[in-house]
């Protein structure tokens, strides 16, 4: 490290070090904190159906009533435990927090139970299918500014995460989300 660092100061490589290892012992704490959090859960029988999940992302579940059967549905609940799990806690607030402005209705609720539907419909499509830009329109309808928060370049942010997301979509469904997120992108500018 310190070959990596020549012509710098012991003490600003040394004081750099000490800064970065205590913003990865505050990531652990929170991380410990959770894990304790789960685990009493876990001793006490009172893990939910999805998993070891925060009471924040629980009680939006039980908010969206019985979700229809939906492989769309299905994978946001799966990727939504996911990033309640690994998320930063500001992160974590930010995605539940628009996840309940989606759904703070019962006819916003009907409305992403719609496009979990058109989703599904283009799980054999052509990304050029005529219902990719109506099913990306009704996404962006759902979606609050807040989900672009973050986003790099037009559209989609990239990485592992966004790989994960869009590995298990069909092309068509790939485009449908590219469309809405552009879409609410522009509307947020």
């Amino acid at each position: 490290m310190l070959a990596d660092d020549a012509g710098r100061e012991l003490v600003e490589v040394l004081e750099e070090l000490d800064t970065d290892l205590g913003r990865q012992e505050a990531v652990i704490r929170e991380r410990r904190a959770r894990l304790a959090e789960l685990l009493t859960e876990a001793r006490g029988g009172r893990l939910t159906a999805e998993g070891p999940v925060s009471a924040e992302l629980s009680g939006l579940f039980a908010g969206m009533g019985e979700i229809p059967p939906s492989p769309m549905a299905a994978q946001d609940r799966e990727l939504l435990v996911l990033l309640d799990t690994v998320a930063p806690p500001k992160e974590r607030e930010r995605l539940i927090g628009a996840m309940r402005e989606m759904t703070a209705t019962p006819e916003a609720v009907e409305r992403v139970h719609e496009v979990y539907a058109r989703l599904d419909a283009l799980a054999d499509a052509e990304p050029d299918d005529p219902r990719v830009a109506e099913a990306g329109r009704a996404l962006a309808a759902c979606l609050p500014d807040e989900v672009v928060t973050g986003l790099d370049g037009p559209g989609l942010p990239g990485g592992r995460l966004t790989d994960a997301f869009f590995g298990d979509f069909s092309p068509a469904q790939t485009a449908a989300v590219h469309h809405a997120l552009c879409l609410v992108q522009e509307r947020a500018q």
